[in-house]
Order: structure tokens, then C-alpha cells, then sequence
């Protein structure tokens, strides 16, 4: 699918905002700053590179090859960005992009140096990146000796630490689609290790992230999606934040080959309505059961045979979809039916109608307590 106009990022809101400063104020001990040599700072192995270079990759003798009166900053400008390795570094067109990133920022650097501070925590003699990794390696571009930081003496909570990197990412202008989502996966994957590896609930991240219940829920599945759908959305061929909504939402309800061909049909599409429109058309095939009916166009497949549910005669997927739609909008927020929304597949029409009936049952029970 073609890419769809600019890249949105995600907003940092106000709760977010209240979240972050909460957390820079109560990790363990007060940072303060510093002036690190950059020798001394080491990226945190734990927290999930999009960049494909390494601190050891960058060449730190850059100046040495200037021809004449030529300025560092000429230099930067002028060389290759294969130049800008040691020797033996290979070069991916993804870690070339990197680079030339990367030397945009070193070159503001040279100007006005590094006006935003790194966050680290010390771990003995050295430390520990949490956030700026961009510019930390940009300074090592740049030649400079060294950075400033806000250095905290102890570990922070781990989970704290990923607030601080999923904040410090969502702030940039050129995140992508595939970045979010992978911000986003780590933040998830670190609070349910927290708990134990108990698996982590939409309204656990809605409150961490100052979310609605509704887009805590969709943290929830895009953090989620198989690897099928991450590879084609690391190249590029889904761009539409809509559309990987809705496909998320399509990979719970619809099992194997059915969701195989709403992706292949969403990188095919020629815009976001076609790539929606083509889903939403293979989602209603495969709840009235003529999901294969384009591949085998000469079976013409029977009636479908619906489930019941407490909704009446409907097919136990649409029926769970509505459920799950109602469970996490913000109208349902107080009302708890013992049952993870999440957990919800449709595979078993019993648990459905289950659910429907506690459902009804909170309902009723909220309404005596009002009157």
C-alpha cells in the first residue's frame, strides 16, 4: 500500500505529560546533572535500537580529514556517509538513512551544541543510556568529548525506565508507524514481567499511559500483532495507523488463511478507504461463511449455521465484537463481568453467551443500586 500522506506520531497528552514528570521526580534518587565523558555512557542493552549503528561503528577522527581551511562542519557536510564508519563496518540502505540522520544532528550540534541533556543511570564507573541514544551518537559524529546528562545514582524502576524511552520517542517529529508500535510493545512487555509475566490489561496501560480504556485496549492488540503483519509494516508497506488498528482488531476474530488475505489485501490497496474498504468486505465473507469463496469461486458455499447468543441469532463473532466494543468504551468503564475483554475470541459460542450474560447481569445490578 502506498504511503498515505505525512507520519503522524502519537500526541503526548496531558495524563502523559503528569505521568513522565511523576516519574523523572520519584525514580530512585534525585538525578543531577552532569558533564559524562562520552567514553563513559553505554546503551542500555535491554531497551529494543531502531538504529542499525553502533557507538563503535562511528569514525572519531573525521576532523583529521579536512583539506585546507576546511571546517569540521565543511567536512561533515562534505563526506560520504560510507565515510563516516571504520573501516569494515557494513552498510544496509536503512543504516545509511541512520547515518545521514545522524549527521544532520551532529552538524547542529557543532552549531549550538546539545541543547537537550541525555538521561542515564550510573552502574558503577560508567553509565547507562535510558534516553537520547540519537544524540549521544551524533556527539560521538560531532568529535565531542562530552555530553550533557541528567544522571540518576540508582537504577530506576524498570518499568519507569520505559516510560521515560517511550516518552523521549513519541516526541520525535520522524517516528514511524513500525517505531510507535515497537515503543509501545516494549512498554507492554515490561509491565507484564513486573507482574510476573501475568499478562498485562487494557485498563493497566490506559492509566500508565493517561489513555482512554478504549485506546489502552488498542495499545493492548498493536502491541500484540504477529510478526507478519510487523515485518510488512518495518517496510513500509502499511502506513495507515487505521489500518493497523483494524487489522489488529481483524487478527483476533479471524484465524490463518482468512486474516493472511485481509493483510495481503491491505498491502495491495491502493489508499487507506481501499485497504478499510477490502477488510471490512473479507470480514463480513468470513462471518457469513464465504471467506473462501474468491479463491474457489466454483464452490459455492451453503448457508451458514449461526450460533445463538445472547443477542439473538447472529454469528458468535459478531457477537463478540459488540461485546468487546461495549466492554471497552469509556460508557462500560465501572462494570466488570469478571472476563478480560482481550481474552474474548469467539471461538467458543458458550463463553459468549457466558459473557453476555454477566454483562446483562452488571448492567441490571448498577441500575438497582442507582434507583
Amino acid at each position: 500500500m502506498a504511503k498515505l500522506g505525512q507520519k503522524k506520531r502519537l500526541g503526548i497528552n496531558d495524563p502523559l505529560k503528569k505521568a513522565f514528570q511523576e516519574v523523572m521526580s520519584d525514580a530512585s534518587g534525585q538525578a543531577y546533572h552532569d558533564e559524562l565523558s562520552v567514553d563513559l555512557v553505554d546503551i542500555d542493552p535491554n531497551n529494543h535500537r531502531q538504529l542499525e549503528i553502533e557507538p563503535g561503528d562511528i569514525r572519531r577522527d573525521l576532523a583529521s580529514l579536512a583539506e585546507g581551511e576546511e571546517s569540521f562542519a565543511e567536512v561533515l557536510s562534505r563526506l560520504d556517509a560510507r565515510d563516516l564508519v571504520n573501516d569494515g563496518v557494513s552498510l544496509n540502505d536503512r543504516a545509511i538513512q541512520d547515518l545521514d540522520d545522524l549527521r544532520e544532528t551532529a552538524l547542529s550540534i557543532l552549531a549550538v551544541g546539545v541543547v537537550q541533556s541525555i538521561r542515564v543511570y550510573a552502574r558503577g564507573n560508567r553509565y547507562s543510556l535510558i534516553a537520547g541514544e540519537r544524540r549521544y551518537l551524533a556527539s560521538l559524529m560531532a568529535g565531542a568529548p562530552t555530553i550533557p546528562a541528567n544522571v540518576f545514582p540508582d537504577p530506576p524502576p524498570v518499568t519507569k525506565i520505559r516510560l521515560m524511552q517511550y516518552v523521549e520517542n513519541v516526541h520525535r517529529v520522524d517516528l514511524s508507524l513500525y517505531e510507535q508500535v515497537i515503543a509501545q510493545r516494549d512498554l507492554v512487555d515490561t509491565m507484564s514481567r513486573e507482574k510476573g509475566g501475568e499478562r498485562v490489561t487494557g485498563p493497566e496501560i490506559a492509566k500508565t499511559l493517561g489513555l482512554s480504556r478504549y485506546r489502552g485496549f488498542q495499545v493492548l492488540r498493536l502491541a500484540s500483532l504477529p510478526e507478519e503483519v510487523m515485518g510488512e509494516l518495518r517496510e513500509g508497506r502499511i502506513s495507515s495507523k487505521k489500518v493497523l488498528e483494524r487489522l489488529a482488531s481483524a487478527h483476533e476474530a479471524f484465524p490463518g488463511a482468512q486474516f493472511r488475505q485481509m493483510l495481503d489485501s491491505a498491502v495491495a490497496a491502493t489508499s487507506e478507504r481501499d485497504a478499510l474498504e477490502k477488510i471490512a468486505q473479507l470480514e463480513s465473507q468470513g462471518e457469513s461463511g464465504d471467506a473462501g469463496a474468491a479463491a474457489q469461486q466454483e464452490k459455492k458455499p451453503g448457508p451458514k449455521r449461526t450460533e445463538k447468543t445472547s443477542l439473538g441469532s447472529v454469528p458468535a463473532k459478531k457477537a463478540t465484537f459488540i461485546l468487546r466494543t461495549l466492554l471497552e468504551s469509556e460508557a462500560f468503564a465501572g462494570i466488570e463481568i469478571g472476563i478480560e475483554p482481550s481474552a474474548l475470541d469467539g471461538a467458543d459460542p458458550a463463553e459468549i453467551r457466558k459473557a453476555w450474560k454477566k454483562l446483562i447481569e452488571a448492567i441490571e445490578d448498577q441500575d438497582d443500586e442507582a434507583k
